[in-house]
């Protein structure tokens, strides 16, 4: 993970609606520890939140569209 996460502009962790405040709270510090100043952007497929944010940044919307369904 840190290697990967050394080259990242942004990091996007999909699945929040699933876990608590309080571990996502957790999984972001432990992102920013290894790059501080690092972009992240939390998606939730129920309630559509942060897929604008990655709309804005150039990808397209198939390719969000494409990685939700082979998320699930």
């Amino acid at each position: 993970m840190v290697s990967l996460l050394a080259l990242a502009d942004v990091a996007v962790v999909t699945k929040t609606d699933l876990v608590s405040q309080a571990e996502k709270e957790v999984f972001r510090e432990s992102i920013k520890k290894v790059v501080p100043d690092i972009g992240i952007v939390e998606i939730n497929g129920i309630q559509g939140t942060g897929v604008r944010y990655l709309m804005r940044r150039g990808l397209p919307p198939s390719w969000i569209w494409d990685q939700n369904l082979s998320s699930s």
